[in-house]
């Protein structure tokens, strides 16, 4: 979610992040589409800032490493830099 609004404000802000995966294409397995989290979770596999597990799983229970979220704060601020 947090990365989520993130993005979300960037983008407002006139950054350009690209969608490698159409959000259509994208079916999670353990989320309902009716999750709070759902869209949020879409975006950023849609954007291939997070992956999806075997059997189109996101494991929403399982807790983000610090390792993971240094490597997608990582992704973000390089695509920032790239751009100005």
């Amino acid at each position: 979610e947090i990365l989520f609004r993130l993005v979300r404000y960037l983008r407002q802000q006139g950054f350009d992040f690209v969608q490698q995966i159409s959000p259509q294409n994208i079916e999670i397995m353990d989320v309902s589409s009716d999750n709070f989290y759902y869209h949020p979770i879409v975006m950023m596999v849609s954007y291939d800032f997070m992956n999806l597990a075997s059997g189109r799983r996101f494991h929403p229970d399982r807790p983000v490493t610090g390792n993971e979220a240094i490597q997608l704060m990582d992704i973000i601020l390089s695509q920032i830099n790239e751009q100005n």
